[in-house]
């Protein structure tokens, strides 16, 4: 696992929770400060304007779905905060491409990455009445602008793919977004088995953040990676810091169960990529 810090994605904030927001109170999403140093890679910094001069690049409120607790979707969590971000910042390219994401709560990332110029975004999550208007809302609320971003809600195992190739002009995925959806394990083969549906197996890149809110995660990329049916392959994991903290401030604080340590960004793709 790679100790680089982006600490321009830390994402300063005051409040040492990792989630903010909820049914009664909207989250206001500050755009962070970019990393303004040129690459010396004339595509490389030609493709980090896209992000640096972002007409669009706002402040977006967004508002929090009044539903079932275990759901999760009532708050924005860390990780989400984290993964939008690495997409402002160019880690992620989404520039030209069709993105989805999973269990997307408020939308966040899904949101960011229609304002990062992607081809088409589509943000789901469960199923359920009160989530998938709250996501539209936050939608029509921060991007009157764009017509590249849609919601769907997609219980995993359940909602068939071509329900989603419906709203994505029948095209595959080439970045699929998720924050913090590791937690229940019972659900992993389900995910799995909808990424494995939707991705394009010659471009796809799955994009991960998370934190060990349980011992789960773990068993989600052995499943992914060892599994033949799967058959991914992980390029990176890196290790995030927030709050204003550092990787070490999170050593010395890693028995506070309020923390939950970094948040992990992990990226993954299928092995035969190779092959094409």
């Amino acid at each position: 696992m790679s100790d680089l810090v982006y600490d321009s994605l830390g994402g300063l904030f005051d409040d040492p929770q990792n989630a903010h927001g909820d049914c009664e109170n909207p989250f206001l999403y500050v755009w962070p400060e970019q990393q303004q140093q040129e690459t010396g890679n004339e595509d490389d910094d030609k493709k980090k304007e896209i992000y640096l001069n972002n007409p669009l690049s706002k402040d977006i409120e967004l508002t929090l779905a009044n539903s079932e607790p275990d759901l999760m979707a009532h708050h924005v969590w860390e990780a989400a905060i984290q993964l939008s971000n690495l997409i402002v910042n160019g880690k992620i390219d989404v520039k030209g491409k069709y993105v989805i994401e999973l269990g997307a709560g408020a939308a966040l990332p899904a949101i960011i990455s229609a304002l990062a110029s992607a081809k088409l975004v589509l943000a789901t999550d469960y199923d359920s009445k009160p989530i998938v208007d709250n996501m539209i809302k936050n939608i029509e609320k921060n991007i009157k602008e764009y017509n590249n971003i849609r919601s769907l809600g997609v219980t995993w195992g359940v909602t068939p793919a071509e329900k989603i190739f419906e709203l994505s002009e029948n095209e595959r995925f080439d970045c699929i977004l998720l924050a913090d959806t590791l937690w229940l394990g019972d659900q992993h083969v389900a995910l799995l088995d909808m990424i494995n549906d939707i991705i394009n197996e010659e471009t796809g890149i799955i994009y991960l953040t998370y934190q060990h809110h349980n011992e789960h995660a773990p068993s989600f990329f052995e499943l992914a990676t060892t599994n033949v049916k799967y058959n991914y392959e992980i390029i990176d994991t890196v290790k995030i810091p927030w709050g204003g903290r550092t990787l070490e401030d999170f050593v010395e604080l890693e028995n506070d169960e309020e923390m939950y340590g970094p948040v992990l960004f992990t990226s993954m793709r299928k092995r035969t990529q190779n092959n094409y």
